[in-house]
């Protein structure tokens, strides 16, 4: 895509001030994604890192993502047996018929969204 081409090209790690969800942070290069992703006592994942703050809706449980070293890495050890190449491989039949499911119920010659 043509603007993620500029912003790698131009502003790779750019700040969009004025959003309709609020100022954000893009890292548009693999390697600022890892750098950023490797820190996290500079760029914490603590907080706010979605569009609609999880705090405000009722009955919302934490999101590992959204959340630092120590607790990040014991929350992850217990999901990560399910993302294995193994466990992912059981699913794949599933994951087919899913995803052909929602492609098969699009519709044809028509703008969609």
């Amino acid at each position: 895509m043509p603007y993620f081409e500029r912003l790698r090209r131009d502003d790779p790690v750019h700040f969009c001030e004025e959003h309709e969800f609020g100022p954000y942070w893009s890292e548009t290069r693999h390697a600022d994604l890892l750098a950023v992703s490797a820190d996290h006592t500079t760029f914490s994942s603590e907080g706010d890192i979605t569009i609609v703050n999880q705090g405000a809706i009722e009955g919302a449980l934490p999101m590992f993502i959204a959340m630092d070293p120590p607790d990040h890495t014991v929350r992850r050890r217990t999901v990560l047996p399910a993302f294995t190449g193994p466990s992912v491989k059981a699913l794949e039949q599933q994951i087919r018929e899913r995803a052909a499911t929602i492609i098969d119920a699009l519709p044809v010659g028509e703008e969609f969204d």
